[in-house]
C-alpha cells in the first residue's frame, strides 16, 4: 500500500489523510471547529504503538512520537486505542471485551500514568521508558534497577513471559548461555532506537515460544519442559540478531528495525 498510495495500511494513517484530503467525506469532522479538528488529527497521527509498549516488547524509540503532543490530543489517541482494543472481535462476543483483560488494562494504566511526564517536559524519552518498564516488571514481581534488568526483562517479554516463574525459568536458561552469546543479547536488545542507532524489533518475538512448543509437541502434548524451549528459543535470538546485524551494517539511522523470524532462517 505504500508503493501505490504513498503510504501505509494503518487504519489511523488513512483517516487522516482522507480527512486532510477531504474533510467533506465525514459530514461530522467537517462541521467541528479547527480547534477540535486539529486535535483530532494530531491524536490520530501519533504513530504510537501502545500494544507493543504495554506487552514490554518495544524500545524507547517507541516514544518518539509523543514528543510534541499535548495532553489533550495524547488522550484523545489512547481513548480511541483503547476503544479499538475493547471492540475488536466484538462480532463474536457482543456482551463484552474478549481483548480488554485485566492485564491489557493494568499495562495501559502504566501508559497513562508515566507519560504525562514526557509530555510536560519533566522526564525524557528514556527516564519515562525505564519507568515503563519498571511498573511493567512490578505486575509480574520483577524487579528492574538496572539496564541490564530492563534488557532482559524486554527479551523475556518477547517471548511471552507473564509471571515470576516463568520469568526465573527463562533467566535460569539465559544464565546457561556462554558468556559471548550473554552479553551479545545483552548489548544488542538494549539499543533503545532513540539516540544510539538501530534499535531491534523482532516481529511476532512473542509468539516464537509457542511455535516451537507445538512443533514439539506430540499429539497435543508439549514433550519438552519450558527450560528446553527457551534455550531454543533464545538460540533462536541469537540467530535474529546476527541476521539483525548483518542487514543493518551500513546503516547510521536512528530508529527501530523490524525484523520476521522468517528473515533469519530462510535463505
Amino acid at each position: 500500500m505504500k508503493k501505490l498510495y504513498g503510504f501505509s495500511g494503518d487504519h489511523d494513517e488513512i483517516l487522516v489523510t482522507a480527512l486532510k484530503a477531504d474533510p467533506i467525506l465525514a459530514f461530522e469532522y467537517d462541521q467541528l471547529v479547527p480547534e477540535m479538528k486539529t486535535l483530532l488529527i494530531n491524536g490520530l497521527k501519533a504513530n504510537f504503538n501502545i500494544g507493543q509498549l504495554v506487552q514490554g516488547e518495544s524500545t524507547a524509540a517507541a516514544l518518539k512520537s509523543l514528543v510534541g503532543l499535548r495532553p489533550d490530543e495524547f488522550n484523545l489517541f489512547v481513548s480511541h486505542i483503547f476503544f479499538d482494543i475493547a471492540g475488536a472481535l466484538g462480532h463474536i462476543a457482543p456482551a463484552g471485551s474478549k481483548l480488554m483483560t485485566e492485564n491489557l488494562y493494568s499495562g495501559i494504566r502504566i501508559i497513562l500514568e508515566e507519560v504525562p511526564a514526557l509530555l510536560n517536559g519533566s522526564a525524557n524519552v528514556l527516564q519515562v521508558y525505564f519507568k515503563i518498564m519498571q511498573a511493567i516488571g512490578k505486575l509480574i514481581n520483577i524487579e528492574v534497577k538496572t539496564i541490564e534488568d530492563m534488557t532482559l526483562l524486554r527479551m523475556a517479554k518477547l517471548l511471552g513471559v507473564d509471571s515470576a516463574l516463568s520469568y526465573g525459568e527463562f533467566r535460569s536458561t539465559f544464565n546457561q548461555l556462554v558468556p559471548l552469546e550473554q552479553n551479545k543479547l545483552l548489548q544488542g536488545f538494549a539499543v533503545s532506537g532513540f539516540d544510539d542507532g538501530l534499535a531491534l524489533l523482532p516481529y511476532y518475538g512473542p509468539r516464537v515460544l509457542k511455535f516451537i512448543e507445538k512443533g514439539l509437541s506430540k499429539n497435543g502434548q508439549v514433550v519438552v519442559d519450558k527450560i528446553e524451549s527457551y534455550q531454543l528459543t533464545l538460540a533462536s535470538f541469537v540467530k535474529v540478531l546476527a541476521a539483525f546485524t548483518k542487514k543493518t551494517a551500513r546503516r547510521t539511522d536512528i530508529g527501530v528495525y523490524t525484523l520476521e523470524f522468517t528473515d533469519c532462517f530462510v535463505k
